[in-house]
């Protein structure tokens, strides 16, 4: 068995390049402070040795770590994935770093990686909950370690919040709809999550106002193959009892409505029924009919997440925000035509 050869520490790059301990410091840390001949000694010796630094033995001697853990439910929605690239540019303008788990959506998941996130002293948490039960990242909170919710909110006021504004949406989507001549309108949403149920609650209020039918159908979650059996079953339906718009709270939701539709034949798009979606992610326009859908500005929501982070960990005067959104229609074929 070859035996694992010795790990190169900061003395060794030090003797290496003719040096103190506290030059090749100040050349990792603060650069500016040494010559220029002295960093190229330091980074040559660095090179030649293969030393890494040991952050992780910085922050405790610092006591503060340039960790920020990012925690989201849904590991195949592109939602979460352009959220966390809005943390992850944010915290690289900061000289910060993300430490991503995700929960699937489970509650005890969640809080299993809450918990490890608090056990490594991450800098400070940004979640995505599922589930309005945030009371783990409460007392997370008040023992020390900050945590802003992002894509929804918190509904105590006692924690940093930034999400888009839901029924804002649901309204938007309705208006548009009804704008369009629809009159039966089908919602679809996932029972157990937040946000989906804000917007069906925003799009039957304009439903409402307007005399139009507005029906809620349920789904387990925000997948493609939900919307496939959504599709399946309202072409299951006796005609006179088919909606003539389908609005999906996800765009992943109205892929596969628009799939299986398609696939059909029965009803066509948008002439037959409408449909669109929720979030306005990348492959909306290049759907096999162009989604009509709302943006909800998930790559900002993630920048202003770290914001507030950052604002709690340095503002002596900070106070908690719960920021919101305003969502932007984008009308394409599936309902204009």
């Amino acid at each position: 068995m070859t035996a694992r050869p010795p790990r190169v520490g900061i003395k060794d790059v030090a003797q290496a390049a003719g040096v103190s301990v506290g030059t090749v410091s100040h050349v990792l840390n603060r650069p500016e402070r040494v010559s220029e001949r002295r960093r190229a000694a330091v980074r040559a010796a660095i090179e030649e040795l293969g030393y890494v630094p040991n952050h992780a033995a910085r922050q405790l001697k610092v006591g503060s770590s340039a960790m920020v853990g990012y925690l989201y439910p849904n590991p195949v929605n592109p939602y979460f994935a352009n959220l966390g690239l809005g943390i992850a540019q944010e915290a690289e303008r900061r000289d910060l770093y993300l430490f991503v788990a995700h929960s699937q959506g489970d509650l005890s998941r969640r809080r299993h990686y809450l918990s490890l996130f608090e056990q490594q002293r991450v800098r400070g948490i940004i979640v995505s909950p599922r589930s309005l039960d945030v009371s783990t990242e409460l007392a997370i909170s008040e023992r020390g370690t900050p945590v802003v919710l992002a894509s929804t909110h918190d509904p105590s006021g006692r924690l940093c919040s930034v999400a888009a504004d839901d029924f804002a949406s649901g309204r938007l989507a309705c208006e548009h709809l009804v704008g369009t001549g629809r009159r039966r309108i089908a919602v679809v949403a996932p029972a157990d999550q937040t946000s989906p149920n804000r917007r069906w609650r925003g799009a039957w209020q304009v439903a409402h106002e307007s005399g139009v039918e507005a029906m809620l159908l349920r789904v387990d979650n925000t997948s493609i193959a939900c919307g496939c059996q959504v599709a399946e079953a309202i072409l299951d339906l006796p005609a006179d009892e088919r909606p003539d718009a389908i609005f999906c709270t996800s765009d992943l939701l109205a892929i596969g409505v628009l799939q299986v539709l398609v696939r059909d034949g029965r009803l066509r798009v948008p002439q037959d029924v409408a449909v669109m979606g929720c979030d306005d992610l990348a492959f909306s326009n290049s759907a096999i009919i162009p989604l009509t859908s709302i943006q909800q500005h998930e790559v900002r929501m993630g920048e202003i997440a770290l914001e507030l982070l950052e604002d709690e960990l340095n503002n002596p005067d900070h106070q908690h925000s719960n920021l919101l959104l305003e969502p932007v229609l984008v009308a394409r074929v599936s309902t204009l035509g």
